[in-house]
């Protein structure tokens, strides 16, 4: 007799070839169908950290606490003050498994009897969102409200050990995509121009950093006080819309910086990036 092979390399494309079926691995069907899911969390083997005799304690700590650290941002009325803080859960928290079909959630929580954020004091509460028997085990979904669209399976990866078909899949389907939408480039290469001014005066520059204030000396530069009427502006701080809004900056003047370079090269942003 034949022997079949694998019914598919993904939950979606396992339903498809047995459409009777109600559950996979514990999950509804019309769950892992609604939400498009690739890979049935449930059936992830976990990722143990390990360690070798010659670590340390603190290095086996370090190393395993990542798979524990919950995070939230502290939002001021400045956008820059805004403060990303990681704690750690208690034992009954940080013991808590995950499962795509979780019976509870959890959520950081700041009481301020003052009213004011010195004043704060932070708890996690957690409450069941069904109904929930004796001896049932409490778990919670590490990636509650992202889906698929979110890249959820690809983001297991921080707990379990995701199958490597699922990133190479995923990959092609990007690789088709780009290919799909690409634009084929322009024959002849975009004319250039000459920054300088037509009527032979020089370029105004306005700049925030000592050093080029002081050895910006050709005569073809001046400085400027006021970022308006700069041609140039080359500055140390972070231009993003609200700023040039606010100091009237145009597209016209030439600038040190493309949009959203602060999430690469500014150490602070990386929560937002990471976030976003």
């Amino acid at each position: 007799a034949d022997i079949p092979g694998p019914l598919g390399d993904s939950a979606i494309s396992i339903l498809e070839s047995l459409p009777s079926i109600n559950l996979l691995n514990g999950v509804n069907a019309s769950t892992i169908v609604e939400n498009a899911k690739h890979v049935v969390d449930s059936a992830l083997k976990p990722r143990i950290p390990e360690w070798s005799p010659e670590e340390s304690l603190a290095e086996r700590v370090i190393g395993a606490m990542w798979l524990y650290l919950m995070t939230y941002r502290l939002a001021d009325e400045e956008k820059f003050d805004e403060t990303p803080i990681w704690y750690v859960m208690d034992e009954l928290g940080s013991a808590m498994r995950h499962s795509d079909d979780a019976n509870f959630r959890i959520s950081p929580f700041l009481f301020m009897p003052e009213g004011k954020l010195a004043s704060a004091i932070s708890y996690t509460i957690l409450w069941p969102i069904c109904d929930v028997h004796t001896g049932e085990e409490c778990t919670r979904d590490f990636l509650f409200g992202i889906g698929e669209d979110k890249q959820r399976s690809a983001r297991l990866t921080a707990w379990f050990h995701t199958p490597e078909k699922y990133f190479i899949q995923e990959f092609r389907k990007y690789q088709e995509q780009l290919q799909s939408t690409s634009i084929c480039p322009a024959e002849e290469a975009p004319s250039t121009k000459s920054v300088r001014p037509s009527d032979g005066r020089p370029l105004r520059v306005f700049t925030d950093i000592p050093q080029v204030e002081e050895f910006l000396t050709r005569p073809e530069f001046v400085l400027t006080t006021d970022p308006k009427d700069a041609d140039i502006i080359w500055a140390g701080m972070q231009i993003d819309s609200e700023l040039k809004s606010s100091l009237g900056l145009t597209d016209q003047q030439y600038m040190n910086q493309f949009p959203f370079e602060a999430c690469l090269v500014m150490k602070h942003h990386l929560a937002d990036t990471i976030h976003r």
